[in-house]
């Protein structure tokens, strides 16, 4: 071992037994705190709401109820829908449709036009139980197909196509905001109440 090295040493073993001396002593203080009652409560507490937090998000308490309600939704896994849409648009265009799957995803590349427009090649629907991610958010149906569509669903038509998200948003909390106060039953009645017109 040459000098240098022994030099490394040494300041190595000093600090070592530097950090021996202020972490026994840090220990000891904290075992004295310990045996506080407000610093009990306080690490019990943390010790819960870590739990929590693991479990549910770090984010929780600083979250709006509108965003609490967005993350169950999201978090739910719905296998089963009362099949309840809201016409968000029509277009005009063949790439939102797929010959083989009414079900495929629409293409920035078609216009939007009125729901009534004779040049609307399909409409686009949202299913207000189901989240953005889950396989039949979203469905795109031949103008030809619509009114059987429509038949066989529940369809809501925002008040003006404008607002097509608004509206799909305010139907969406209202109909889960309903279920969590009271029941699926009462959810879909009121759900109903916002149907606007069904063309």
């Amino acid at each position: 071992m040459n000098e240098q090295e022994q030099k490394k040493f040494r300041e190595k073993y000093e600090s070592l037994m530097d950090a021996k001396d202020k972490m026994t002593y840090i220990l000891d203080k904290m075992h004295k705190l310990e045996e506080d009652m407000y610093v009990k409560e306080y690490l019990k507490l943390q010790e819960e709401y870590k739990k929590i937090s693991d479990s549910e998000g770090y984010e929780i308490p600083y979250i709006s109820e509108e965003q609490l309600l967005e993350k169950a939704i999201r978090e739910t896994e719905i296998e089963e829908t009362n099949n309840i849409y809201v016409c968000m648009s029509a277009y005009n265009g063949k790439y939102g449709l797929d010959e083989s799957n009414v079900k495929s995803r629409y293409r920035v590349l078609d216009a939007p036009v009125d729901y009534d427009s004779k040049e609307a090649d399909y409409k686009q629907y949202y299913n207000i139980e189901l989240s953005k991610s889950d396989e039949g958010y979203e469905i795109n149906i031949p103008i030809a197909m619509c009114k059987e569509f429509e038949n066989n669903n529940l369809v809501l038509y925002p008040p003006d196509i404008e607002f097509a998200n608004k509206y799909y948003d305010y139907v969406k909390r209202t109909y889960f905001t309903t279920i969590y106060e009271s029941n699926e039953e009462k959810a879909i009645e009121k759900v109903m109440t916002k149907r606007i017109k069904n063309k």
